[in-house]
């Protein structure tokens, strides 16, 4: 069949008015792979070609778009492109081009993820190369990332962590701000040996004025004397003061 007329659009795409009056938007990289440019006539086996060539660049460019709102490991790209149900020939073949064109690399794709993940979030090292590896990633190239995290930045970041969860909690012990750090911490993927370092060097003041305060007046309205001072003890022990604090309030 005759072409009559091929119009150059926008986004790298071409429309072909047929000479029955048929149009066919299609892509350039279609146009030239087909050499209609020069024949200026389109066969049944040419039109099949275009139509299938058309199906792949419009995926391909789909995935690039869905690429482009962030990195993509190339397990996400294949998990993206399964719904299409692709023959296992033609998915290799748009991730192979996808990587040719620098679309997928998961060496930049873990560079980044670490990067944003240790400055824009509270995750450290272990929960960042966890998630990583979910990704199904070489572990070589996760552990050359992780590993590139200095340990002076590791440690600030850790401090800075426990200093503000340390300045919002008003209310419980120094034992007990500690507990809930330590499994805090470790959930969050920070080695136990370092948080254990950095909750020793913290100053945490503690709480127990104002607890003392508030259970004092309650319970001085029903006991006085050694009963007062034997549940008030038992009361601040059960919030998690130690026997030393608790005495140096009762008797100091």
């Amino acid at each position: 069949m005759k072409i009559t007329k091929i119009k150059k659009m926008s986004n790298n795409k071409y429309k072909i008015v047929l000479e029955n009056g048929d149009i066919i938007n299609t892509y350039d990289d279609v146009i030239l792979s087909t050499d209609i440019l020069y024949t200026k006539e389109i066969t049944d086996e040419v039109l099949k070609k275009i139509k299938k060539e058309e199906n792949y660049y419009t995926l391909y460019n789909k995935t690039i778009k869905y690429i482009s709102k962030r990195l993509r490991s190339e397990y996400e790209v294949r998990e993206y492109l399964n719904k299409y149900e692709l023959k296992e020939i033609e998915l290799n073949k748009l991730i192979n081009s996808l990587k040719e064109s620098g679309y997928i690399n998961d060496y930049n794709f873990v560079k980044a993820y670490t990067y944003d993940k240790f400055n824009l979030s509270s995750d450290g090292p272990l929960k960042i190369k966890k998630d990583l590896i979910s990704f199904n990633i070489d572990e070589n190239i996760i552990n050359e990332s992780i590993s590139s995290i200095k340990e002076e930045d590791i440690r600030n970041k850790l401090n800075k962590i426990i200093s503000k969860k340390v300045k919002l909690d008003h209310k419980h012990s120094i034992s007990i701000i500690k507990n809930k750090l330590r499994f805090e911490l470790y959930n969050l993927g920070y080695e136990n040996s370092m948080i254990e370092e950095e909750l020793s060097n913290i100053k945490i003041n503690s709480n127990i004025d104002k607890e003392y305060e508030l259970i004092y007046k309650k319970l001085s309205k029903k006991y006085e004397g050694y009963e007062l001072n034997k549940k008030l003890k038992e009361k601040l022990y059960q919030k998690g003061y130690s026997l030393e604090e608790i005495n140096k309030k009762i008797e100091g």
